[in-house]
């Protein structure tokens, strides 16, 4: 009897490991197709890739920004809402729901991005959240204007690394350039 159930247990080990690597699979075989621009077969890889494994939050987000780059920006919002179920951070501390909420014409982006602002204003940044920080510089632009965003990044200096600096660069360029704070975070997003 213990043999039996070990043996259940090492099939099972096997059996999961061999889900995994499909799932894997899948992702990577999707990640060559997008490249070669064949959206139908990367689409039909991506969602194999998902249900294979529904929880990988990776592959989820993948195919939210897939769906940005193909402009299908209801269907991003969609399965930025299933991410959202695994992962609330993702629209809590993301401004990208409201943003595609506007850009489909719903009427409920203004209100999603001004929680995420209200929410990422409670957080104190350091070096370890910078992430963070940079969405709430987003949300702050949409909500609160572009003098009140360039104050809060001459007044914050918790980027160390060069990708940090680069991407406060070029959002202080956008700010300084761009007339509409909404097109600047479309911009930044991907949302043509």
């Amino acid at each position: 009897m213990m043999k039996q159930i070990t043996l259940f247990f090492l099939i099972t080990l096997l059996l999961s490991c061999n889900d995994s690597n499909n799932c894997e699979e899948y992702y990577n075989n999707y990640i060559s197709l997008r490249f070669e621009s064949k959206d139908e077969k990367a689409t039909t890889l991506i969602n194999k890739a998902i249900n294979c494994d529904k929880k990988n939050e990776d592959f989820r987000f993948e195919k939210v920004k897939f769906l940005i780059d193909l402009n299908k920006y209801a269907e991003a919002k969609q399965a930025l809402t299933d991410l959202g179920k695994i992962n609330r951070s993702f629209k809590s501390e993301l401004p990208l729901n409201g943003l595609l909420d506007l850009k489909i014409g719903g009427n409920k982006g203004n209100d999603e991005l001004r929680k995420v602002f209200d929410n990422l204003s409670k957080v104190k940044y350091d070096k370890n959240n910078f992430n963070l920080f940079y969405y709430k510089l987003l949300t702050q632009l949409y909500i609160k204007g572009k003098e009140s965003t360039l104050n809060e990044i001459k007044r914050q200096n918790i980027y160390s690394s060069l990708n940090e600096k680069a991407g406060i660069e070029h959002l202080s360029n956008l700010i300084n350039s761009e007339k509409d704070s909404l097109n600047i975070l479309y911009e930044i997003f991907k949302i043509k």
